[in-house]
């Protein structure tokens, strides 16, 4: 028979997924003696794991940095199509993990993270897949394969969108809407303050073809 997951919920951190290749990174949390968990007839290491959702490939756990990695609340995982990697946003870093399992982390400097506990911090990729922005309630900067986390904004940043094109990249911050060009990424203010009809609200980006 195909290898096959049963989960119950509780049992497993955020989920993300390769809609293409049916490849999901999992996030597997210590398991506790109220949790109740099936792996291919095995409980499962706490950690990071590479599988297919259709049970073609054995499970793949993926070494990090951090060997002593254990998944907390705010971690999350996203599947890029652009850059065509997985990011895991944790306490330690940004993670890049490709299809192959190949791990690079991105240092993310403490003051991202705030004084009392780390918000969560989202990576969301360039149209070519080159670069990507990182931003969290405290700030955003830019990084890539080969370049380290270069800051570009202080402040809490709600959404981020990059152009179609890549040649710019819009982000929203206390109900004003910047614009950051390609390069230098100087912020400039272009709109606001928008208010939004609900203060509880917070901006999304999304382009709208004419």
């Amino acid at each position: 028979s195909s290898s096959h997951i049963t989960l119950v919920p509780g049992a497993m951190g955020p989920l993300a997924l390769n809609p293409k290749t049916g490849t999901a990174l999992v996030l597997i949390p210590p398991i506790t003696e109220k949790d109740q968990y099936a792996f291919c007839g095995t409980t499962p290491e706490p950690g990071v794991y590479l599988l297919s959702v259709f049970g073609s490939e054995p499970p793949k756990k993926i070494v990090l940095d951090t060997p002593d990695y254990a998944y907390v609340f705010n971690d999350l995982a996203y599947w890029s199509p652009e850059a065509n990697l997985f990011f895991l946003a944790t306490k330690d870093g940004v993670y890049t993990i490709d299809l192959g399992g190949k791990v690079t982390l991105t240092d993310i400097p403490n003051v991202y993270y705030g004084d009392n506990s780390f918000p969560a911090i989202h990576p969301k990729s360039s149209p070519d897949g080159r670069e990507w922005a990182i931003y969290s309630a405290q700030g955003m900067g830019i990084a890539s394969a080969d370049q380290p986390f270069r800051p570009i904004f202080q402040g809490a940043v709600d959404d981020v969108l990059w152009s179609p094109d890549g040649s710019a990249l819009y982000f929203v911050s206390d109900n004003r809407l910047y614009r950051a060009a390609v390069g230098e990424y100087p912020p400039v203010e272009i709109a606001g303050p928008i208010p939004p009809e609900d203060s509880s609200q917070k901006w999304q980006l999304e382009w709208v073809r004419p």
